[in-house]
């Protein structure tokens, strides 16, 4: 099998290049299937207002305009107390280079976006994390330096309703994706992905670094060779992350000891000199299937935790026709230790991995982005027994989350034109 890869800055621009291209096929004019574009947010005079549905979404489900225009990959986290809270970029240049970090809570009642970084240059790869007193934590790659390629990963906080940020790792090439987690006692954690410093070698290496709460952040640790990186806490505050184990440069020795295997999908757990990996797919073990693209790489992963610790992984299977590198095709799977042991089973062909929650019942809930058409589809269930709704054309890249009552609560965006990309918030709640 051929082995290659694309920078993920590269990649998020042919994902969001791709699902947008087909939420255009049908729009030859910039007008919204919305009555309220004009506004960022609902008056509360128009909750009984039909038009606030949108075209074709199912009885029961409502939309609000959250923020417009040049939304861009929403993070959408709930806090013990049902409030919802968003980031998301924003930019009205299809090159994403005047962007900022915008963020978004209905906490104190209405939707209120505000901006969190406004960033030099460029941001992107973000993960949010709820705290303890109403504090926001993300962590995101910042481009840093346009000629040399360098990033650097760029920590922000909302403490009292004010953002402050700090950049932790400086200096090296090209990022590929981070998760951050708080913990109870206020402690944080990041897992990041990182080509090497001064190297071009395309070699990239997965990192771990933390902070405890009142101390400073921690030196950052090396743990494999590894890309696009999630992570949560269990129950007990252990560290769980999920990561594509990429394939070492040719001109480097071996790892004599690996966690992992090229190629793998890998489940992380333990700490600081004492990870342990374990494999829950392999790209060698998907078949090329008869449009004849070969596996590729993992990417689009998104876990969660259950009541009795077991876990649950949405992701996306990538397949490239190396005659034609352009051309690529995305497979959704979803994985769970539920039973002892890893088992996986293919949802979608042709679409492509974002959100996956897992509600107080243990019940699984997955959103994914569809492409002909364009649409986001609701799942939940469990492995082999899920139910299936589209929740209207022209939306991608949802983030999901559960209320205590099992309600859903989604942020997507809608593909308006080239410039446009509204932010928008679905629920199923009353």
């Amino acid at each position: 099998m051929r082995y290659t890869w694309i920078l993920p800055l590269l990649l998020a621009a042919l994902l969001t290049c791709a699902v947008l291209a087909s939420c255009s096929a049908d729009d030859d004019d910039d007008d919204s299937t919305h009555d309220d574009d004009d506004d960022t947010q609902q008056d509360d005079d128009d909750d009984d207002d039909d038009d606030d549905d949108l075209p074709g979404l199912p009885d029961g489900w409502t939309e609000v305009l959250v923020d417009s225009p040049g939304a861009w990959d929403p993070r959408l986290a709930l806090d013990s107390q049902d409030h919802i809270h968003i980031s998301y970029y924003q930019s009205t240049d299809l090159k994403f280079i005047d962007s900022k970090m915008r963020y978004a809570t209905n906490a104190g009642g209405d939707w209120a976006p505000e901006t969190a970084i406004d960033f030099e240059r460029l941001g992107y790869n973000q993960s949010m994390a709820l705290g303890g007193q109403g504090d926001v934590h993300l962590a995101m790659h910042e481009v840093v330096d346009y000629e040399e390629v360098f990033d650097t990963l760029t920590y922000a906080v909302r403490h009292g309703g004010t953002w402050s940020t700090e950049r932790l790792d400086n200096g090296r090439q090209m990022a590929y994706g981070s998760g951050i987690t708080a913990d109870s006692e206020g402690g944080l954690q990041i897992i990041y992905a990182q080509g090497n410093e001064n190297d071009n070698s395309n070699q990239v290496e997965l990192f771990y670094i933390a902070k405890e709460q009142g101390s400073s952040w921690g030196e950052p640790q090396w743990i494999d060779h590894g890309s696009v990186p999630a992570a949560i806490l269990d129950q007990a505050d252990e560290l769980h992350a999920f990561y594509f184990a990429n394939f070492e440069s040719w001109d480097k020795e071996p790892d004599p000891d690996p966690i992992s295997q090229p190629g793998d999908l890998v489940h992380l757990s333990g700490s600081p000199g004492d990870w342990q990996g374990e494999a829950i797919d392999r790209l060698e073990d998907n078949e090329t299937p008869e449009w004849g693209f070969e596996p590729w790489f993992f990417t689009g992963i998104s876990p969660d935790v259950d009541s009795a610790g077991a876990l649950h992984v949405l992701y996306s299977l990538v397949f490239c026709d190396y005659e034609d590198d352009e051309s690529y095709i995305y497979k959704v799977k979803y994985a769970t230790n539920a039973q002892g042991q890893w088992i996986d089973e293919t949802l979608c062909e042709h679409c492509y991995a974002d959100s996956l929650a897992v509600d107080v019942d243990d019940r699984v809930h997955i959103v994914y982005s569809g492409t002909d058409p364009c649409q986001i589809i609701y799942l939940n269930g469990s492995m082999g027994d899920w139910q299936t709704l589209p929740l209207g054309v022209d939306y991608a890249f949802p983030s999901i989350d559960i209320d205590a009552q099992g309600y859903a609560h989604i942020a997507t965006v809608e593909y308006i034109h080239p410039h446009a990309h509204e932010l928008y918030y679905i629920t199923n709640s009353p």
